[in-house]
């Protein structure tokens, strides 16, 4: 008897072999034409000719539910494009063996593909998928391509495992599932349209982009507890219009700084149309941290990357340059005042440097003539912050040098401390 005898679709003539010839793997060439023929012989669909790009094309229409649970499908030669199949779909555990090809098909009725197996890829390009489908557990081990699919009813794409994955101008017009799923190469999801989406637990391996679509909602949160990272690539939302997203998540979950900072954006896109200035803030401190690592990251990247003395010299520069503008950018712009979200900041600092650290360097340094205790070091120290220069009191030594700095500080602290200032209260 058949192996796969408990789907109950066995082929009648050859059920009693090991497998019948629909679950029979590694077919021969006139197996594999066998197989094509008693499929249609079994399932009998209709043929009609319509006209697409001009031409005239035969296609088949199932009226009929069409049960392939377990099959094997030895090659891409089916005769499956542009066909209608008018009810229910069942591709339950079947085994794609060779190139799945399904371009344009249409499925009216409710489409399953639970633990389907594609050895070498699949094209759904252009398919229109009009009820419930099922995708779940799904191993694609090759390119699949969903470029200009149809969604019109929930997809469920739970657990499934994708090697580089097109959803180009993929249409989800209600609830789309990916949650657990693990996405290993290349991802694409440009101009692809989406009413609600779910990436909760889903793993990113490789770079992906949702450039130039639009999501009315999507939800990235949660890690499996699998993964190191739930983003090991580069993130792309360049040109995308989102409503709402939800991918405000920890930084150790993003294995390259620029993927967070993209995310950062995102999401601080998403709170400032909201009105949560405050959380847009948090949001933007993170991606401004995040490009600075970055900077940083692409120059040991290049370095490492980089052959020959005279290469490598002009990537030792670079990441040098890259180290020193990191620095710079950290204390200027984010040590005083995190990077223009935090009013405190340079008020605390202002308040440390000029009323405790100053006076106690002019003290132990004894560079202020005339002032021996550390009420007049205090005193000099707030004239010269605020650029009075009252003139009574006037440094020496090692003084001037720290009482021309600290007039430099207090001036440009007073300054940033405006602008904050301005920023928060005033947008």
């Amino acid at each position: 008897m058949c192996k796969l005898e408990h789907y109950g679709n066995c082929d009648p003539e050859t059920k009693d072999q090991e497998y019948c010839i629909f679950h029979k793997p590694n077919k021969t060439e006139e197996e594999a034409k066998e197989f094509w023929r008693k499929f249609l012989q079994r399932f009998k669909p209709k043929k009609e000719t319509i006209e697409f790009l001009g031409k005239e094309i035969e296609r088949l229409v199932f009226e009929d539910v069409v049960d392939c649970r377990g099959f094997v499908f030895s090659d891409g030669s089916s005769p499956l494009s542009y066909a209608v199949f008018k009810k229910n779909v069942y591709f339950n555990w079947a085994t794609f063996e060779g190139f799945a090809d399904f371009i344009k098909i249409t499925f009216e009725g409710e489409i399953y593909f639970i633990g389907a197996t594609f050895k070498l890829g699949a094209n759904f390009y252009g398919c229109i998928f009009k009820g419930y489908t099922w995708f779940t557990e799904v191993t694609f081990r090759s390119n699949i391509k969903f470029s200009e699919a149809i969604f019109e009813e929930e997809v469920y794409f739970k657990d499934t495992e994708f090697e580089n994955a097109d959803f180009s101008w993929a249409k989800f017009n209600k609830y789309a599932d990916f949650k657990y799923s693990v996405f290993k190469g290349y991802t694409d999801f440009k101009l692809a349209e989406f009413k609600d989406v779910d990436f909760q637990y889903a793993t990113f391996k490789g770079d992906v982009s949702f450039g130039g679509a639009f999501i009315k909602r999507a939800v990235f949160l949660n890690k499996s507890d699998k993964e190191k990272y739930k983003f090991y690539g580069k993130l792309n939302f360049v040109g995308t219009e989102i409503i709402r997203v939800m991918i405000d998540l920890p930084s150790e979950w993003f294995r390259l700084p620029e993927a967070e900072a993209e995310a950062c954006r995102v999401q601080r896109i998403c709170y400032e149309k909201e009105g949560n200035k405050y959380k847009a803030d948090e949001m933007f401190l993170r991606e401004r941290r995040a490009l600075r690592r970055a900077k940083v990251r692409q120059a040991k990247e290049q370095l490492n990357k980089s052959n020959g003395v005279k290469s490598k010299l002009k990537a030792l520069i670079n990441l040098f340059k890259a180290y020193i503008g990191a620095s710079i950018e950290f204390i200027l712009a984010d040590l005083t005042c995190g990077y223009g979200t935090n009013w405190i900041k340079p008020i605390a600092l202002w308040i440390f440097t000029v009323l405790i650290l100053c006076p106690l360097l002019y003290l132990v340094t004894n560079s202020i003539p005339n002032a021996y205790d550390f009420l007049s070091c205090l005193y000099f120290s707030i004239v010269t912050a605020t650029t009075l220069g009252y003139g009574d009191l006037h440094p020496v030594g090692i003084g001037r040098a720290l009482a021309s700095a600290e007039a430099i500080f207090g001036t440009f602290m007073w300054a940033v401390f405006l602008a904050v200032f301005a920023r928060k209260y005033m947008r």
